[in-house]
């Protein structure tokens, strides 16, 4: 094997990593750590219903996307590059994993620490929102997921920025909190995907949170509708502001970019505002605003 092997009493190989045609048949038996923010309702791309959907059958598997393709080529190259600027011996993933105690739960490991066991996550954006005080909710729920069925002791997640041409990386320790969140939801909603039961509304109780909540009609309605005539300017202004703000983006972005050439890599530095607000950069290298 090319990587650390989780303890075996806590996890088993499903497949190889090599065969795509393999792994997405496999992915269909449980559910891996990609599919946990959307259960839980945290994903910006997809919805718990869109992936019951995928899960039963009644969608095929979410394609390929461009962005989807580049991150997958750049997978290597970025966990060389963390290999180096960790000083830890990375190799990728080449298994996908299952949780014994939790047979629904599954796992595919971007790259392993050879030293520790630790699992490392790729992750390739354009800007930086978000990335302020360390990666988004919904990748730590991906990696919370990773530690859950596989008990390594810390995941790292490794991230490109694309638009800075610059990179960084983020320790995440195991958190018993995210385990029972995982836990309680995985169990749900596979429970809904064997039982081909729409979720409805599936309420994680340990969060105190709504995962989703709409009602679901009919599959078996194929019918079209024809809807009203407003719903022309509906689409056509989905469409002017989605062009809107990849504009704003890269304004914002390139005004960032401004500030950050002043206040050089000095990461103590702040850049004060006439109006007593001001600039810096956190611990993790990300530019944020401050109140005076």
């Amino acid at each position: 094997m090319t990587e650390p092997t989780p303890a075996a009493t806590v996890a088993e190989v499903v497949c190889p990593l090599d065969d795509r045609s393999v792994w997405l048949e496999a992915r269909q038996t449980g559910l891996g750590a990609s599919d946990m923010p959307i259960i839980m309702g945290l994903s910006p791309w997809s919805t718990p219903l869109e992936l019951w959907c995928r899960k039963v059958g009644l969608e095929g598997q979410q394609q390929e996307t461009g962005a989807m393709k580049w991150g997958s080529i750049l997978e290597g190259p970025i966990l060389e590059q963390y290999g180096k600027e960790s000083g830890h011996d990375v190799r990728p993933g080449a298994f996908m994993w299952r949780s014994k105690q939790h047979p629904w739960a599954m796992m595919s490991p971007d790259g392993w620490h050879v030293d520790d066991g630790a699992i490392v996550e790729v992750k390739t954006t354009l800007y930086d929102d978000g990335w302020e005080d360390g990666p988004p909710e919904h990748y730590i729920a991906q990696v919370q997921h990773q530690l859950f069925v596989t008990g390594a002791p810390y995941a790292v997640v490794a991230c490109l920025f694309l638009a800075r041409r610059d990179f960084g990386f983020w320790r995440v320790d195991p958190d018993p909190r995210w385990f029972r969140r995982i836990e309680t939801s995985g169990a749900l909603f596979w429970e809904l995907v064997q039982t081909e039961t729409p979720p409805d509304s599936m309420v994680d109780d340990s969060a105190g949170t709504m995962a989703t909540a709409y009602q679901v009609g009919s599959f078996d309605d194929k019918s079209e509708i024809l809807l009203p005539p407003e719903s022309l300017g509906w689409d056509n202004r989905i469409t002017e502001a989605s062009a809107e703000r990849k504009v704003l983006d890269g304004e914002i972005n390139g005004l960032k970019n401004k500030i950050r050439e002043h206040l050089g890599r000095n990461e103590a530095r702040k850049g004060l505002l006439a109006t007593g607000d001001h600039w810096r950069f956190t611990k993790n290298n990300r530019l944020i605003r401050g109140k005076a």
